[in-house]
């Protein structure tokens, strides 16, 4: 169900956005969807519990934890690329959420932080949920682990009959067991 996953619009609603609101400072979809991870982690009887014990503890696989000799085996590519500024805009996004919403965010750490942004950027897709006119960014339980082959073999779907999120076969799987 759509309740069982973390959305751009859920994270606009939150205390921590309504802040920034009331603030006048505008904050990334992104850093807004981290800080509402942040406070659904820390709420023991969160309805996401089970989704967010699915997430790493560490990002250490991601390219700016990498040393200088493995990032010189990325030279000419699009991930280097990419990853350059990825670090310098997570450090200027947490200064942001602090000074935004400095009552909500007051004590979460930086490191805290950094983990929810590197989940929410690993994690999240743009969707149109049906009835709804934007796409939103969403993170759906167990998506984010499908294989995103290039010749994809699922379809993914919002089924507004049963407000669920839905995932379809385009073939039939073998299965390993």
């Amino acid at each position: 169900p759509l309740s069982r996953c973390i959305t751009s619009i859920a994270a606009r609603r939150t205390a921590l956005a309504q802040e920034a609101l009331r603030n006048n400072v505008s904050l990334t979809t992104h850093a807004l969807m981290a800080a509402m991870l942040i406070q659904e982690s820390r709420n023991p009887n969160s309805h996401l519990h089970y989704f967010l014990a699915t997430f790493p503890a560490s990002f250490d696989n991601l390219p700016i934890y990498y040393t200088e000799e493995e990032l010189s085996l990325l030279k000419a590519t699009r991930t280097l690329a990419f990853f350059k500024p990825y670090a310098n805009e997570i450090d200027i996004d947490y200064e942001l959420v602090q000074k935004a919403a400095p009552i909500a965010f007051a004590s979460v750490t930086f490191e805290e932080y950094r983990r929810a942004r590197h989940i929410v950027d690993t994690r999240n897709f743009v969707f149109q949920v049906t009835g709804q006119e934007e796409h939103e960014h969403i993170m759906v339980p167990y998506v984010d682990m499908m294989n995103h082959d290039l010749e994809p073999n699922t379809i993914w779907k919002f089924d507004p009959d049963t407000a669920t999120f839905v995932v379809c076969g385009l073939a039939w799987f073998v299965c390993n067991l």
